[in-house]
């Protein structure tokens, strides 16, 4: 009989001791992490960038970013950044003890547009945002950049040139396409406005109804040609197509316009191949 309670006892210890680590183990992947992604002084520490980011291009295991967390509780944890231009970061895993990690945030997507595109990482109540610079694609380059981004004729004289800036603006609840370019020369400015509800809409938009606004002006601000609602003229713009992926947009335009006196020139040919920002 004493024998078998020697035999029986450790194997109901072994028992309760597996139990115990399960459930530890369980209830540890079921707690979430906390921590910071900022130094002692409350600053972000430096983040490192790696791979390159091209136009076009999906985003493979060379594309991530590499963060520094401070970790106060461990614990399961996702780490994750905003999408932005059509690609993001993130990772995900568990901590199993406090300190400072080196976590590498894996890329993911592929960038639309080549311009700098901003990203915040965040974790738990923290954040931190870095910059990538995009690359143009091979075959392809930001139309606002060509010196043909927009042009337009008044009688003999040719006018074209690039596009600082083709932005959304909401003005009192309304969204406003605003389009700001130059001549390479720099020595005059073209301006126009486009009221819509998105910016993806072909269609037709005329200054006589208060649905766009059209400036050519000298490099000091000048009048050279204007259309706008009540001032007599006309000029229609008609985007004749958008693409949603690319946010490159074409349009024509053209009709009547003041010039810096009392008369009325007629513009002709007008275009634009630009992308919206």
């Amino acid at each position: 009989m004493k024998r078998l309670i020697l035999i029986l006892i450790p194997t109901v210890f072994i028992l309760i001791l597996s139990c115990s680590k399960e459930q530890s183990f369980e209830l540890g992947l079921t707690t979430k992490a906390s921590g910071t992604l900022k130094n002692s002084a409350g600053d972000c520490d430096t983040l490192d960038i790696r791979g390159t980011y091209t136009e076009g291009v999906a985003l493979t295991a060379a594309n991530n970013v590499l963060v520094a967390v401070t970790v106060d509780v461990p614990g399961s944890y996702k780490i994750t950044t905003d999408t932005v231009n059509g690609f993001s970061f993130a990772d995900s895993g568990f901590f199993a003890a406090t300190g400072t990690y080196l976590v590498t945030l894996k890329g993911s997507g592929a960038p639309i547009l080549p311009i700098a595109t901003p990203f915040t990482v965040t974790f738990g109540s923290s954040f931190c945002d870095f910059s990538i610079n995009v690359m143009a694609g091979s075959g392809t380059s930001n139309p606002n950049t060509a010196d043909t981004a927009w042009m337009f004729n008044e009688g003999t004289a040719h006018y074209q040139g690039h596009v600082d800036s083709a932005v959304i603006r909401v003005i009192s609840g309304i969204p406003y396409l605003k389009i700001y370019g130059k001549p390479v020369t720099n020595d005059t400015t073209f301006y126009v406005q486009l009221m819509q509800t998105t910016p993806s809409p072909t269609g037709s938009y005329a200054t006589n109804t208060g649905a766009a606004v059209f400036e050519f002006k000298t490099g000091g601000g000048a009048t050279i040609y204007d259309s706008r609602q009540n001032d007599g003229t006309n000029i229609t713009f008609t985007i004749t197509n958008y693409n949603s992926t690319t946010k490159v947009l074409d349009a024509t335009f053209s009709g009547t316009a003041k010039d810096a006196g009392t008369g009325t020139k007629t513009i002709t040919a007008g275009k634009l191949k630009i992308q919206v920002e």
